[in-house]
């Protein structure tokens, strides 16, 4: 028992003592939604979305562009189920950004009053 008490401890204080968590790169997306087209261009798709993921990270979304190559038959039957789970995912990050977008313009109304 003693044993393992030791070890908790050492462990404990071993992960007090790492390094913190840092982070290479711009949270926002480079030139905002049009780096985001230029980016899904040069790659042969097209952008099918821009998350603002709170204040301060954006993310660029690209798929495929129309009349590109579809998956053979075989995968299309996987793919379906998958469709309606990006659709949900689609629209829920939509919600999300249009709720951000109203409490930061709830919140900036406030300041200048």
């Amino acid at each position: 028992m003693l044993k393992l008490t030791l070890v908790t401890m050492l462990c404990g204080l071993l992960s007090a003592c790492s390094n913190a968590t840092t982070f290479s790169g711009d949270a926002k997306f480079p030139s905002g939604t049009v780096g985001c087209e230029n980016t899904c261009r040069a790659d042969g798709m097209v952008m099918t979305g821009f998350v603002y993921s709170g204040e301060f990270a954006t993310s660029c979304v690209c798929g495929p562009a129309p009349g590109a190559a579809t998956a053979s038959s075989a995968n299309d039957a996987s793919a379906a189920p998958n469709a309606g789970v990006v659709a949900q995912a689609q629209a829920a990050a939509a919600a999300a950004a249009n709720a951000s977008s109203q409490r930061m313009m709830i919140q900036q109304q406030q300041q200048r009053r």
